[in-house]
C-alpha cells in the first residue's frame, strides 16, 4: 500500500473518532438567536425654567509650555558683555578656552539640551571650539576663540 493512502486513512479516522468524542449539540440550538433592539428612551420634555449655571471653579491646572530658555542663561559667569541682541551674546572673559568650552559643555547637559555638534581646533595655540546644542525649542551655537593663551577669551552665543 502506498504511504499516501496510508496517511489520508489515518487522517480520516481520527476525524471520525474526534467527532464522535465531542457532545453533539442539539439542531435547536444551532439556530442564531434572534436580535432584540432596545427601545429608544423618550426624549426629556422641554422646560421653560432657566437651567442654573454652575459656579466657575476656584481651582486651575497649570498647562506645561516650552519656554525658551534665554540667552542670558548662556552668560559666562566670569564674563563683560561686549554686545547683545535678542538672538546674540557677545562676551569676554579672561578665563582660558578650555576652562570656558568644559563650562558651556556642562551647562547645555545640564539643560537638558543635546549637543548636535562639537568642534575643538588649535592651531598655533589660538583656539577656536563651537558647540551646538537642540533645546526647549531652539538651537545654540557658542564659539568661543582664544588668539594666545595670555590673551582674553571670546565667547559668541547665538540662538537659532
Amino acid at each position: 500500500m502506498n504511504i499516501g493512502v496510508i496517511v489520508a486513512i489515518a487522517i480520516v479516522i481520527v476525524t471520525v473518532v474526534v467527532n464522535r468524542s465531542l457532545p453533539q449539540e442539539p439542531e435547536d440550538s444551532l439556530s442564531p438567536e434572534p436580535i432584540v433592539s432596545p427601545s429608544p428612551e423618550p426624549s426629556p420634555e422641554p422646560s421653560l425654567e432657566p437651567s442654573p449655571t454652575p459656579e466657575p471653579s476656584s481651582t486651575t491646572t497649570p498647562t506645561p509650555t516650552l519656554t525658551p530658555t534665554s540667552l542670558e542663561t548662556f552668560r559666562y559667569p566670569e564674563s563683560s558683555v561686549e554686545s547683545q541682541s535678542s538672538t546674540s551674546l557677545a562676551l569676554k572673559t579672561s578665563a582660558s578656552a578650555q576652562t570656558v568650552t568644559q563650562w558651556y559643555q556642562d551647562k547645555i547637559k545640564s539643560l537638558g539640551y543635546s549637543t548636535t555638534a562639537f568642534v575643538r581646533t588649535s592651531t598655533n595655540d589660538n583656539v577656536n571650539n563651537e558647540l551646538a546644542a537642540a533645546g526647549d525649542g531652539q538651537n545654540i551655537r557658542v564659539t568661543i576663540r582664544q588668539e594666545n593663551p595670555s590673551a582674553s577669551t571670546s565667547i559668541t552665543v547665538t540662538k537659532e
